[in-house]
């Protein structure tokens, strides 16, 4: 299907429009997800409104605040309320939508929408994050969301791999959009002008923002975090520390590790202080779609350690410009990235200083602008 322009002026345009309405249905609440919300929902002629899963708290490895979500227009769902789809669907009716924006296909609640006959006259944008593969469940899957995605009248897709996957399941290029996610570049960007102001020499420690699951590889880490330190030589100095910020239940293998320091989950309005006292920041999953810690590092203005399976990646690395690139299963290439970062500490400054020009591309404005085109531009 051949995407046209709506029947209702751009938001360039000085002529009144009719409010569109829209919703969107999202998985966990972050502040990232919520910066991009808050700005969208600013926009002329645009009503937003959200509906996701309520904040896990403490219960959580990524136990955002309800404050990340203030500002937006958001129902939160219970576990028990999300795997209702007869409850899903009357909070979504309530908001008589003419859009709405589905992340992925993994709640039933949210797929049944595609089919409900009250939302019939609705449009839908399916919101994509996962990396084509071609295994065994997405060849299954292309032949069971065969209905699914006709019903989507456009995806938008969190990079390059999702966008492969996407045209892979079958969606026409002309109906595939980039810029699922994005960051709040304006906080993140404060750690910069901190680091600037103390007028110190650039921090020599590294920091790790995430979650302690396996698909974080927190095992390679520590595993290329001791093949560093055991790699310096007498002239490299002392070893730097490694800061770990995050939660989950691989935090035991952080524990006694020389050097390295658990200071537990940071909530974004925190973040800033702690990016703006580190040098650079790792980012060593196995399994990352997209990878918001990556560009919020760099938003912060530093230089980035990421391996190659970090979705984000592709946006916002360049190799020995403003990070390294390496593999999520190779401590041994991760320990030479720190070392070598260890050994130019001179040019981390410059690189930190090119990651914030990368990142700028992924700032809740230009999300908002890239969403509220694709909105515009949806059939009526």
């Amino acid at each position: 299907m051949q995407l046209t322009r709506a029947r209702r002026p751009c938001h360039a345009c000085d002529r009144d429009i009719a409010m569109m309405r829209v919703v969107i249905c999202w998985t966990e609440v972050s502040g990232y997800m919520g910066a991009c919300w808050r700005e969208l929902s600013a926009r002329a002629g645009l009503d937003v409104s959200v509906v996701a899963f309520a904040p896990a708290g403490g219960a959580s490895s990524a136990p955002f605040d309800t404050s990340v979500i203030r500002g937006v227009r958001c129902e939160t769902l219970s576990p028990e309320q999300r795997e209702n789809a007869d409850h899903v669907a009357a909070v979504v009716i309530a908001r008589n939508p003419d859009v709405i924006v589905l992340c992925g296909w993994a709640v039933k609640s949210y797929v049944a929408l595609a089919t409900n006959p009250t939302l019939t006259n609705c449009r839908f944008v399916l919101a994509l994050d996962t990396p084509l593969k071609e295994n065994l469940r997405q060849r299954i899957g292309k032949q069971w969301m065969r209905g699914f995605l006709k019903r989507m009248d456009a995806a938008i897709v969190a990079g390059e791999r999702s966008a492969n996957l996407a045209a892979y399941l079958g969606v026409p290029p002309e109906r595939i959009c980039r810029g699922m996610y994005a960051i709040d570049v304006d906080a993140m960007g404060a750690a910069a002008e901190m680091r600037a102001a103390g007028g110190a020499a650039w921090p020599r420690r590294f920091l790790l923002v995430g979650r302690y699951v396996p698909e974080k590889a927190i095992d390679r880490l520590i595993e290329a975090y001791r093949l560093y330190r055991a790699g310096l030589n007498g002239s490299d100095g002392d070893p730097w520390p490694l800061t770990c910020c995050g939660k989950g239940d691989l935090a035991a293998l952080l524990r006694g590790v020389d050097g390295v320091r658990d200071i537990g989950f940071v909530q974004p309005a925190e973040l800033p202080r702690v990016l703006a006292d580190h040098g650079a920041l790792i980012l060593p999953s196995r399994y990352e779609p997209w990878g918001a810690a990556l560009v919020e590092g760099c938003a912060a203005g530093l230089p980035v350690i990421a391996t190659e399976e970090c979705g984000a990646s592709l946006d916002v690395v360049r190799s020995f410009h403003n990070g390294l690139l390496t593999s999520a299963e190779d401590p041994a290439g991760l320990a030479r990235a720190m070392l070598w970062m260890h050994q130019h500490a001179d040019r981390l400054p410059d690189m930190g200083k090119r990651s914030r020009e990368l990142a700028s591309a992924f700032s809740a404005q230009r999300w908002a602008d890239r969403w509220q085109d694709l909105i515009e531009r949806l059939p009526p």
